[in-house]
């Protein structure tokens, strides 16, 4: 038996169109019921209908990885600041977190454009001072 039908479009397809079912090695010649094609259908649906909790998640796990906070800490942060940048003090609705690359230290929350300002200066406190003077003189 070198051949399967999808449980889904109930078409007759060759057991490398479908993906191996791991936990279920002897049953169904070890392949899931649904082809690959259908598989990728029915996954991209249910990421569709939940996209937010998709989205929560991966920003839990987001956060905990890079910076051992979970997403009320981070919340607990921005209400600190008001919803404001530290640097520019604009209004903004997704503050990035600003750490320290050697120390992995949080040092606050900033714009986009701030965050990645100090990364460009690459956190150098001589060349930014250098740059408020060359702004300076112009």
């Amino acid at each position: 038996m070198t051949h399967k039908i999808c449980c889904v479009c109930k078409v007759e397809k060759p057991y490398d169109m479908f993906y191996p079912n791991r936990g279920k090695k002897n049953l169904k010649g070890g392949v899931m019921s649904l082809c690959k094609k259908c598989s990728c259908i029915k996954s991209r649906a249910w990421g569709l209908k939940n996209r937010d909790k998709v989205a929560y998640a991966q920003r839990e796990n987001y956060l905990k990885k890079t910076y051992s906070l979970n997403q009320e800490e981070y919340n607990s942060m921005v209400d600190r600041v008001g919803g404001r940048c530290e640097i520019c003090k604009r209004e903004e609705s997704n503050l990035h977190i600003d750490h320290d690359h050697t120390t992995g230290k949080i040092r606050g929350l900033l714009c986009l454009l701030c965050n990645t300002g100090l990364g460009k200066f690459r956190d150098n406190k001589e060349i930014l001072r250098e740059a408020i003077r060359y702004l300076d003189e112009r």
